[in-house]
């Protein structure tokens, strides 16, 4: 039996982002950064020498110096191809959950303007 002294500490908070962002470049070029593993790579990553790939499958887990493991878990739903990505992420430190989230990113053409929401929980 759990005793509730043994249980961590949880809460759980509610909140919703908007971001938009503009790239002078084609739909396509921003969504190979997204999609293609090779050049999330090249983006995707922590502080230089603060942090060390641990394992890559486009779920993005890697370790700082201090020993503390990050964590992103995605599951795409719903893909378009050069226009939307549909997905629910998780993200950890440790074994710790700190957030599970829904994202939608629209990519718009005629230079491109990447727009994301995400509703955290």
């Amino acid at each position: 039996m759990l005793r509730v002294s043994e249980t961590p500490m949880r809460s759980v908070v509610h909140a919703s982002f908007h971001l938009e962002r503009y790239y002078d470049t084609p739909a396509e070029r921003v969504w190979q950064a997204l999609t293609d593993e090779a050049a999330k790579q090249q983006w995707f990553v922590g502080p230089s020498g603060e942090w060390e790939l641990v394992e890559r499958h486009m779920d993005v887990r890697g370790r700082f110096r201090s020993g503390l493991v990050s964590t992103f878990d995605a599951f795409y739903h719903d893909v378009v191809l050069h226009e939307r990505l549909v997905y629910s992420y998780v993200m950890y430190l440790d074994d710790r959950k700190i957030s599970v989230s829904l994202a939608t990113m629209q990519l718009k053409r005629g230079g491109t303007t990447l727009m994301g929401a995400s509703l955290k929980g």
